[in-house]
């Protein structure tokens, strides 16, 4: 309702809105004939920044039903501003206008038929063309089966030449490289052709490529053009063979239109102002010579030539029945599947990509498998709980045993917090693209992401806990490794948490790279063993609670140490070395004792493992509570970084072009 009350809005000008719903339902069913093509114009059309500075200067003019139409300018001139405008998705702008299809305003409901190929090909580079068109085709069409979505694919597979590399892998550019320039570019034409959109925009669709793979880009945008799609494309640098194939052509200098019309008629309106084309020259090389604002010899032509586009502007758009109409622009092209199935094909195409990036499984099961043994190797002794059945540990290994429970507590902290974070910010400018075209909700994708990370919190944890738990030589029974695994688990969710909350901070990768340490060394000091946590001073006593290391190191300790009793920790052995130490007594002061190794571990832990728990400033008692914590710890850092990233989608929504209050101007149609 608050999409059809905001098209309301931008429809009410002129003479207002009829009443008649019968012509209303004419309207929409002929509107949602896919032959029908249509025509697009915009009027007014003002763009500056926030300083007020002028980008667009009062663009106006129409292109018919079935046009193929080339902007050509010098850089900066404001072609993919224009681009951009048109379909909703200027930022950090100041826009204001009128846009119109088939002479019916529509404001940014222009992109429920209409479609946006950029410059830059974004892709999840891990699928195959055919997985990717297939991803787009499930999430697009719900009303559609497989039989039809796979024929549709098929048809796109074969009009863009991509059928011999439809099981190639897209790859990702100075990384992994398997497509070529121009496979990417059709391969992007594909994707928002699937949705047979009326209107399609194209931002520099040949830039990057050679001249022979440009012309089949535009070859294939011709014939789709024949088809009846009105198709509008900023280009940079054509070649006359290019040029050639358009049917119009819009001339742009400094913001404003130098020339607006047919392309075979370009030749002789640069003629009629005293800039003809020279022979055997490339005509849209001609034409950047000329649009040159920085060559004062260009001034007295751009002025006349934007004068003579002004004074051509003639026929105004009169209220046509189709005002009427409103619902008709709040249809969609496509009928997108709910939340729930966004985030089943989500799944599949997240974990096709952690499994098939050999940054994401291979290196990190290489990494889990050689720090386990690593690990273990420095902490293994030959006599411990595993290789004698009558063990009784000496103080020396239960120094050893609690570094190596910390160790495991930092290396999956930091494997999971670089994996998630660094990951995440990688897919995020593709993330920003497909979010702006509205292909999914962030909600699916984040559950999605969430799950498939998860999946990884568990199996790699396990890999790491059942190698590294018996050479560490901690209690052999099967209940005190599963809580050791456990609590590995609880804190690599802990752990993915805080990777989305630092990536929802961070603009860039390089970002999050210098954001990391400062999210895990502050932390790091509460763990138990760095600093006594009776001192923690009153104003870091927050980070105290938020520490998952501190958590986590209690629960290791008490699923070792709790219940163990003196004998089992403390007995005389043959190689028990003989020190020194000084015993309080409470009426006498200080003195010197001469004690075994054994004597001392009974002073220091008279109740065999609570008081090794105890030292470290913990409670056995505090079981249930830290898992607890541990798990609102994983929610909330989830919860934080899903806000932050809501929070930042939505800076860069698309920017509804509103209607200016400036004067209607007249648009001279072209034919």
């Amino acid at each position: 309702m608050e999409d059809l009350k905001l098209i309301e809005s931008e429809a009410r000008i002129g003479n207002g809105i009829k009443e008649n719903r019968d012509d209303a339902v004419l309207e929409m069913e002929k509107f949602r004939s896919a032959n029908e093509p249509c025509s697009l114009a915009w009027e007014n059309l003002k763009v500056q920044t926030k300083k007020g500075f002028p980008i667009l200067k009062d663009l106006a003019g129409e292109l018919p039903a079935g046009s193929l139409t080339a902007i050509l300018g010098r850089s900066g001139c404001g072609k993919t501003t224009l681009m951009n405008v048109l379909t909703s998705n200027n930022r950090d702008l100041e826009a204001s206008g009128n846009i119109f299809v088939n002479r019916v305003p529509v404001g940014s409901a222009i992109s429920n038929f209409s479609a946006y190929v950029r410059q830059e090909d974004l892709f999840v580079g891990e699928l195959t063309i055919l997985e990717h068109l297939n991803f787009r085709a499930r999430i697009q069409f719900a009303d559609m089966d497989q039989a039809e979505r796979d024929r549709k694919i098929q048809k796109s597979l074969e009009d863009f030449e991509l059928k011999e590399v439809e099981h190639t892998q897209i790859g990702i550019p100075d990384l992994k490289k398997t497509l070529s320039g121009g496979e990417r570019k059709r391969l992007s034409l594909a994707s928002e052709i699937l949705s047979d959109p009326k209107i399609l925009f194209c931002d520099e669709p040949t830039t990057g490529l050679d001249s022979t793979m440009a012309l089949k880009v535009i070859e294939v945008l011709l014939n789709l053009s024949k088809n009846g799609m009105t198709i509008v494309c900023s280009i940079h640098q054509p070649s006359s063979k290019i040029i050639s194939l358009f049917s119009h052509l819009i001339l742009m200098s400094k913001g404003e239109f130098a020339y607006f019309g047919s392309n075979a008629e370009s030749i002789s309106f640069v003629e009629k102002l005293n800039r003809p084309v020279p022979p055997l020259y490339n005509p849209a090389d001609h034409f950047l010579e000329i649009l040159d604002p920085c060559n004062k010899e260009n001034e007295d032509f751009i002025l006349t030539a934007v004068d003579r586009h002004r004074a051509s502007v003639q026929l105004s758009f009169k209220n046509e029945d189709k005002l009427e109409n409103l619902e008709y622009f709040n249809l969609k092209r496509i009928n997108k599947v709910g939340r729930i199935s966004q985030t089943c094909i989500l799944i599949r195409r997240q974990l096709a990509r952690m499994i098939r990036d050999p940054l994401a499984v291979k290196a990190k099961l290489t990494e889990c498998v050689f720090i386990a043994i690593w690990y273990g190797m420095l902490y293994w002794r030959r006599d411990n709980a595993w290789s004698n059945e009558n063990f009784q540990y000496s103080w020396a290994q239960i120094r050893d045993i609690n570094g190596s429970l910390l160790v495991s507590l930092l290396f999956v902290s930091i494997l999971f917090l670089v994996m998630v974070a660094l990951r995440f910010m990688v897919q995020w400018p593709l993330l920003q693209r497909e979010i702006s075209d509205k292909i999914y909700r962030f909600s699916s994708f984040f559950i999605a992401d969430n799950i498939v990370t998860s999946f990884f919190a568990i199996t790699l944890p396990f890999l790491y806990s059942i190698i590294a738990y018996p050479l560490f030589g901690l209690q052999k029974t099967f209940v005190k490794w599963l809580n050791f695994y456990f609590v590995l688990v609880l804190e690599s969710h802990v752990c993915l948490g805080v990777g989305y909350c630092v990536s929802s901070f961070s603009p860039n990768v390089d970002f999050t790279i210098a954001l990391l340490p400062a999210a895990i060394v502050p932390l790091i000091v509460f763990c138990g063993y760095l600093l006594d946590s009776s001192a923690t001073p009153p104003y870091a006593g927050f980070l105290k609670h938020l520490s998952w290391y501190g958590y986590c190191n209690e629960l290791l300790q008490i699923n070792q140490w709790d219940g163990l009793e003196i004998d089992e920790l403390c007995h005389q052995r043959p190689s028990n070395s003989t020190s020194y130490m000084k015993i309080e007594f409470k009426y006498k002061g200080f003195i010197d004792a001469k004690l075994e190794d054994h004597e001392i571990c009974q002073v220091r832990f008279p109740k065999g493992g609570t008081s090794v728990i105890t030292e470290m400033g913990f409670d056995a008692a505090n079981w249930s509570k830290d898992i607890a914590i541990l798990l609102v710890l994983s929610f909330a850092f989830r919860f934080i970084a899903f806000a932050i990233f809501k929070f930042r989608l939505n800076k860069l929504k698309q920017k509804v072009i509103m209607h200016g209050n400036c004067p209607q101007k007249k648009i001279s149609p072209l034919r």
